[in-house]
């Protein structure tokens, strides 16, 4: 995943549509701050899913974060993550992570895959979200959408 982010699309590419340069770090900071709504899909039962992200890019295409995600009402789950993801093209992200998930049976070891893509308005993003996460041979849905914000250079 690194290689292809260090070395993928954006860096064959000077500029995006808008004339960025997409070899700098984004240009209204380095930091990402987002809140998450969505749908938590576990065997069958769906439940309300509330998050908070936070990412730190230290590359153009590279950034290392935390994520807490709660899923409530018909599931009692909490997923606490670090995180590694990579822009392979602008403005997609590709996360994977991993962390312990907290539910009523105890506690067990999750990974995540994601998907996101940012629409952005300035330093604030909107982001449709898909993720999988593999928690005691069982694959768990995580949909939804991310309100966020860049600040911090």
């Amino acid at each position: 995943m690194v290689i292809v982010c260090l070395l993928g699309p954006q860096h064959l590419l000077s500029q995006n549509e808008n004339g960025h340069n997409l070899n700098e770090l984004h240009e209204t900071g380095k930091h990402h701050l987002a809140l998450f709504l969505g749908n938590t899909h576990n065997d069958g039962i769906n439940a309300v899913s509330v998050g908070i992200d936070y990412n730190y890019r230290w590359h153009p295409n590279l950034a290392v974060g935390l994520l807490l995600d709660h899923a409530a009402g018909s599931l009692d789950e909490t997923l606490l993550a670090l995180t590694a993801s990579c822009h392979p093209i602008s403005k997609l992200e590709v996360l994977v992570g991993a962390g312990p998930e907290f539910t009523e049976e105890g506690t067990e070891l999750a990974f995540r895959i994601g998907l996101l893509h940012e629409f952005e308005l300035g330093s604030i993003t909107i982001s449709p979200v898909a993720n999988l996460d593999l928690v005691n041979g069982k694959d768990v849905w995580v949909l939804g959408f991310t309100v966020g914000r860049w600040f911090g250079h």
